[in-house]
């Protein structure tokens, strides 16, 4: 029996992949969360996020960004940020 391919792909993300995310980010949620957690009142703060972003991830080891690609677009389509510790926890 043949297995259907899937049509996304998770991975982990790169710097590189992080403006797409965090212009994914925005279109998803409405202004008052756009706001209050993303600190962006316009498109025209997104550079400064995804520079935040790209910081924060090369600057923390534990900071581990997710991506899901639509296979069929190669566009990311989803994402997810989260704090690991594969060793231990923090202090």
């Amino acid at each position: 029996m043949a297995t259907k391919a899937s049509p996304f792909t998770l991975s982990r993300a790169t710097p590189e992949d992080i403006d797409e995310l965090v212009r994914a980010e925005y279109e998803c949620f409405p202004d008052f969360v756009r706001e209050a957690f993303l600190r962006c009142s316009s498109e025209g703060d997104l550079p400064r996020l995804t520079q935040y972003s790209v910081d924060y991830m090369t600057r923390d080891p534990h900071v581990v960004w997710v991506k899901v690609v639509d296979n069929a677009s190669g566009k990311i389509v989803a994402g997810s940020q989260w704090k690991a510790y594969p060793s231990n926890a923090p202090e």
